[in-house]
């Protein structure tokens, strides 16, 4: 899938451009999934924080991906789940509304999704990455092309007290993610399948990215462009 794009913006706007298959079948959704719109092929999806009203402050804020043709016209929008459950299903993603680390959205190594860190909480919440992932579990969403949610991975072991920063994935199920968090929380973990709350700490260095082709490296989290994907 060559020429796949995966940047983002440090407020804000986080941005993919998604270089998908054309020709891909229709997947099936979880009973209790809505029905989606898929991607199409050649559209740039934004990252955005808020509907429009909500203060950008270090709180618990709503995430939405807009996906825009390349003339600029909005497509279609993607509100990620805000409230939150218990048992199987999707979890809450929100995201801080001003932290300038967190919200990179990448795209997996196989071209089939997309993906992000975020916080399985209620909107509101006050200093939410301060948070403990115990109580407030790190939420990996999955955002297939056929424009399907998956969070139902709530992390319980990355990220505590601190920032939740990235995912990425070679298959859209096995993950890695990368954060900062306290004692062996921070760093790059290794999460087997979708749906886990606890994941295998790979890297312990603590101002890390996982990023595209489902590899992590040390990184800054400013403005950034990965390189095309190959096979």
């Amino acid at each position: 899938m060559g020429g796949d794009l995966a940047q983002f913006s440090r407020r804000g706007a986080r941005v993919a451009l998604l270089t998908l298959a054309a020709t891909a079948a229709s997947l099936c959704l979880a009973a209790e999934a809505h029905a989606s719109t898929p991607f199409t092929p050649g559209d740039v999806v934004v990252y955005r924080l808020g509907e429009g009203s909500e203060p950008l402050e270090p709180i618990g804020t709503s995430v939405i991906l807009n996906e825009f043709e390349p003339s600029g016209v909005l497509a279609t929008t993607y509100p990620l789940p805000t409230s939150p459950t218990t048992g199987a299903g999707n979890k809450a993603f929100v995201d801080s509304g001003s932290a300038g680390s967190d919200g990179l959205m990448t795209l997996s190594g196989d071209g089939e999704c997309l993906l992000a860190v975020g916080y399985d909480t209620a909107l509101k919440t006050l200093a939410i990455t301060a948070t403990k992932a115990s109580t407030v579990p790190r939420t990996v969403a999955v955002i297939k092309k056929s424009g399907e949610i998956d969070t139902t991975t709530a992390l319980t072991d990355f990220a505590n007290e601190n920032n939740a920063r990235s995912a990425t994935s070679s298959d859209c199920s096995k993950l890695w993610v990368g954060g900062a968090g306290k004692g062996t929380t921070g760093g790059v973990h290794f999460v087997e399948k979708l749906g886990a709350t606890k994941s295998t700490l790979l890297n312990k260095t603590t101002r890390t990215c996982a990023r595209s082709r489902w590899s992590a490296a040390s990184c800054t989290c400013r403005p950034t462009r990965a390189k095309p994907l190959t096979k």
